[in-house]
């Protein structure tokens, strides 16, 4: 019964994190793509500008969200540049791959991003933090990592406001 149990709670586990996990591209076109050490930028032509600035960024925070979570991603993380919305924000998700969606309408729209400095380094830098949370093993969950692969990600079942706390800090510590 022990071992039953205990299959049946494998095969959940392995089946809600899978299907907590998307692959949606917003498609608008034809998409370019900037590649820097450690982020792929999808973009249209009309956003070229925002990509190049959103490369730098990229690279300027990896260096500083590194350090300060003790932890990077081993494969590029994809950032999308958007505006299939009306809503100017962003969407993080380590499964299937790292990838993050951010929408280009205009950013001062946002209540959270009207007092900073520059609310595109903002954005960007609260989404990578979700990254880099998220995608975070150490220890003896390393082990699952290892048999699992990008299906096991262990931060992913804690509490959502525990996703958004470290993500806000790291924005209020780091833009």
């Amino acid at each position: 019964m022990m071992k039953k149990t205990l299959f049946v709670a494998l095969v959940l586990n392995l089946f809600c994190a899978g299907a907590q996990g998307f692959d949606y591209i917003p498609y608008q076109g034809i998409f370019k793509e900037m590649h820097s050490d450690h982020f792929t930028i999808l973009f249209t032509d009309r956003f070229r500008e925002r990509a190049v600035q959103t490369l730098r960024y990229s690279e300027d925070i990896h260096l500083k969200i590194k350090e300060y979570l003790k932890w990077a991603p081993e494969e590029r993380v994809i950032l999308i540049l958007t505006d299939d919305t009306d809503l100017p924000n962003g969407l993080s998700t380590v499964m299937p791959r790292s990838t993050v969606i951010l929408n280009m309408v205009s950013l001062d729209r946002i209540d959270s991003l009207r007092d900073a400095d520059d609310p595109l380094y903002s954005l960007i830098l609260h989404e990578l933090a979700h990254i880099y949370h998220l995608d975070q093993v150490s220890g003896a969950a390393l082990f699952w990592r290892v048999l699992y692969g990008r299906l096991y990600f262990p931060n992913q079942g804690s509490f959502s406001w525990m996703h958004e706390g470290v993500a806000v800090n790291a924005e209020s510590d780091l833009a």
